[in-house]
């Protein structure tokens, strides 16, 4: 990977393909947060691949059977219909797992999410400080009046002097 400013380049197997920062709205109508959790899966190949050609567009042009390890499409659907020697390990063109993480990180780095993560931080943290300070109660002294407007202090086996009409 190389990166200068806000263009970059991965390299994907053998080829080597150029990021460049994404639209919000571009990645918001394209993917999800279960996109995210199906990379995860037992098929994370094919998530992978979709995901992050919507997240560097160039990798359209490596057609998935060659992500997925195979020289042509007819090894990959003979593979898929349980052809396990369709699967040629000495000519696999696919991307190894750091690559797939690295165009990952870089993507996701070219369109500002790493900035974007900082930010929310900062706000989240704002947010959860403000929160504390008008959730802790403060203490009142014995001499303040409470919400009532009252003495919150307890008389100390003194009443409290009551008024009598005055004779006039």
């Amino acid at each position: 990977m190389s990166n200068n400013g806000s263009t970059a380049t991965v390299r994907l197997g053998e080829r080597v393909f150029p990021v460049v920062p994404q639209k919000h709205a571009r990645l918001r109508h394209h993917l999800n947060a279960e996109d995210f959790g199906k990379i995860m899966s037992g098929d994370y190949g094919h998530h992978s691949y979709r995901v992050l050609t919507i997240l560097v567009p160039a990798l359209e042009t490596m057609p998935e059977h060659e992500w997925e390890g195979f020289q042509s499409q007819e090894a990959w659907d003979r593979y898929q219909a349980g052809d396990r020697e369709a699967y040629d390990e000495n000519n696999d063109p696919s991307p190894t797992t750091d690559d797939i993480i690295a165009a990952f990180q870089t993507a996701l780095e070219v369109s500002g999410a790493g900035r974007l993560g900082k930010l929310l931080n900062l706000i989240s943290r704002a947010t959860t400080a403000a929160e504390l300070s008008t959730a802790r109660p403060t203490p009142l002294s014995p001499a303040s009046p409470g919400s009532t407007g009252e003495s919150t202090s307890t008389p100390s086996g003194t009443t409290p002097p009551t008024s009598t009409p005055s004779a006039a």
